[in-house]
């Protein structure tokens, strides 16, 4: 079975133009997502961006890294996904953010066994279920990203790919969950106050600070890490606490 990992990544953000090649540790947030995705591989890892000239700085750092790229649509995010889809012919496809550099790997191979054994067309976990925020992951097949691409017509639901999968449940089977069953943890359930994505100024301090103090070259750090680093320096959840999370009717 083809599995593709495809981060979708651009240059252009309204709150934090250019997020994505930001650097901690002499490497860029992109450059460590994908090093931590390759700690745990489950298929080929592609970058999907966009036909804008500025995102030409994305393709060569993809290129640095040695990771396909695929470019397409700025607006329209479930064609350019499509498109990456079939380039590499995925018959299970994860959808990752590139803005989520701290982004637990192991999450991968536990969603893809849940989707399986579920019978599912589409599966998702969500600070909703108690996650942080920057610990998504969506996981869907190759049929069920085709059925969007064809029935999918608000802008919403094209700029962010899944939602047609979830609204609309007599043609998807979908489910959304906390941690994945096969995860030992430590950690307490109810972990969504913690923001771990990258999208103002404040986040990428904070996100810049974690990786900093735990970053080494021969080892993945884990969230149990991150937790604990947090508790010896309760002061650094603030930077970004006051942080709203945009919506899906927000653009940029």
């Amino acid at each position: 079975m083809n599995v593709a990992v495809i981060i979708q990544a651009r240059m252009g953000s309204s709150r934090l133009p250019g997020k994505v090649l930001r650097r901690a540790c002499g490497k860029s947030l992109l450059a460590h997502l994908v090093e931590r995705l390759r700690s745990e591989p489950v298929g080929e890892i592609v970058v999907a961006t966009t036909v804008a000239p500025a995102d030409e700085a994305i393709v060569q750092e993809c290129a640095r890294l040695n990771v396909r790229v695929v470019r397409g649509s700025e607006e329209d995010v479930l064609s350019r996904y499509l498109l990456a889809a079939s380039e590499v012919n995925a018959e299970r496809i994860f959808r990752i953010t590139a803005d989520c550099p701290l982004l637990e790997p192991m999450l991968l191979p536990a969603m893809l066994d849940e989707l399986e054994s579920g019978k599912l067309d589409y599966l998702t976990n969500s600070p909703e279920e108690g996650l942080p925020l920057g610990q998504s992951v969506e996981v869907f097949s190759r049929e069920a990203l085709e059925l969007a691409g064809r029935m999918a017509t608000e802008r919403y639901q094209r700029e962010h790919v899944t939602p047609y999968l979830y609204e609309e449940a007599t043609r998807c089977r979908s489910a959304q969950i906390g941690w994945p069953a096969a995860m030992k943890r430590s950690w307490p359930d109810d972990l969504a106050h913690h923001r771990w994505t990258v999208d103002t100024p404040e986040d990428l301090v904070l996100v810049t600070r974690i990786i900093e103090a735990l970053y080494r070259p021969d080892r993945v750090f884990g969230i149990q890490e991150v937790l604990d680093l947090l508790a010896t320096h309760p002061d650094w959840s603030s930077i970004n606490a006051d942080i709203r999370q945009k919506t899906f009717l927000e653009v940029g």
